[in-house]
């Protein structure tokens, strides 16, 4: 049961990560149509 919890842990971690980035990519997204716009 210790290995599944630290198995547990670790793939919640990636997927924490992962949404992370998912948000750090929307920002850039929403920068660029900041750029994009005044234009």
């Amino acid at each position: 049961s210790q290995e599944n919890l630290a198995n547990y842990g670790r793939k919640r971690g990636v997927r924490k990560a992962r949404r992370i980035d998912n948000l750090k990519y929307l920002l850039n997204l929403e920068e660029k149509d900041e750029e994009l716009g005044p234009e």
